[in-house]
């Protein structure tokens, strides 16, 4: 896949923001799950794993609409994964009540901070982080 989003316009050093020893990117353009993937990859950094309640409420405070973090559905092995490895069975949840639902294999956040799974071909916003 050849990465097509203007790269200058999209990684603006002014739209990192810190917390907690963190910097978040929130983008400003509505992208595909892999499109968002490869962005994050491309600035260092990868799609958003939310580890506390304290970083789910910094990001729900930071978003007006559905954003992609870095958490898939693997078929392969019939489970949650994060992209940096974190365990999501002993790892936090916000799944909005009746999510997730089946069939749509990532996840956004929406606005009031809870998580649904989507399909991976549609555009939405998205959150890389780094260390800072």
């Amino acid at each position: 896949m050849e990465f097509c989003i203007d790269l200058p316009a999209m990684q603006s050093f002014n739209r990192w923001k810190f917390f907690n020893h963190k910097l978040y990117y929130f983008s400003l353009l509505q992208v595909t799950s892999d499109e968002a993937h490869e962005f994050c990859a491309s600035v260092n950094s990868k799609l958003v794993v939310i580890n506390s309640r304290e970083e789910q409420e910094y990001i729900r405070q930071n978003i007006k609409h559905n954003h992609w973090i870095g958490l898939h559905y693997s078929a392969k092995e019939q489970t949650w994964l994060w992209v940096d490895g974190t365990n999501y069975t002993s790892n936090v949840k916000s799944w909005a009540s009746g999510q997730p639902d089946g069939g749509e294999g990532c996840v956004v956040v929406i606005d009031n901070g809870l998580w649904h799974d989507w399909f991976c071909s549609d555009n939405h916003f998205f959150i890389c982080e780094k260390p800072a």
